[in-house]
């Protein structure tokens, strides 16, 4: 996909990957980027570009994605990026954090789909989840994560066959791992994602 002249949502958009994929999308040209964190504080710093647009919303509350989305009128692609790694196995586990892990891996991400599918349905628009290599493989100490994010990868295939949708699956090692708020993100540097 192009990002030239673009309209871009990006969720998790306060650090690491996603600050990075907002600030590719702006270099390569995209016309609208809507940055997208729980604290508008914590990307103020995009509050400078004349192309970026923040928007405060928690991908586990349904009643400010929605609010947020009556904000945004185009919207050609969306980057699921929001998510949690809480290094946990089942059996030990605070069921509070399963349920945590779940509700921002996995649901978070399904109602921000849910909330914005017209605006790039209207568009032909495409979705980004960002996944990982633990949705495919478990590690015993981050089961709990693996669980939620082989959830996101199950209902990113789910939903490319119920809706038509380009849905890409971008599985980069595992967030958190590392510091990704210095690498390249994928596509930047020919303006493609």
């Amino acid at each position: 996909m192009e990002i030239r002249d673009t309209h871009i949502l990006v969720t998790g958009a306060n650090r690491g990957i996603g600050r990075a994929l907002v600030d590719a999308a702006v270099r390569n040209g995209a016309e609208r980027v809507y940055a997208v964190a729980r604290d508008t504080t914590s990307i103020a710093r995009f509050s400078r570009e004349p192309h970026v647009t923040t928007l405060l919303f928690d991908v586990t509350d349904p009643q400010q994605i929605e609010a947020a989305a009556t904000r945004v009128g185009r919207l050609d692609l969306l980057i699921n990026n929001a998510g949690v790694l809480e290094p946990a196995d089942p059996i030990s586990a605070d069921l509070a954090l399963v349920e945590r892990n779940l509700q921002v891996n996995f649901v978070g991400g399904l109602r921000v789909i849910r909330a914005f599918l017209p605006r790039l349905e209207a568009q032909h628009g495409s979705i980004v989840n960002m996944l990982t290599m633990a949705s495919l493989a478990s590690v015993p100490s981050m089961a709990v994560y693996s669980a939620s994010k082989a959830a996101a990868y199950s209902m990113t295939q789910a939903l490319r066959f119920q809706t038509g949708r380009t849905l890409c699956q971008r599985a980069r090692g595992v967030p958190g791992s590392r510091r990704y708020g210095h690498d390249s993100p994928p596509g930047h540097a020919e303006g493609r994602v």
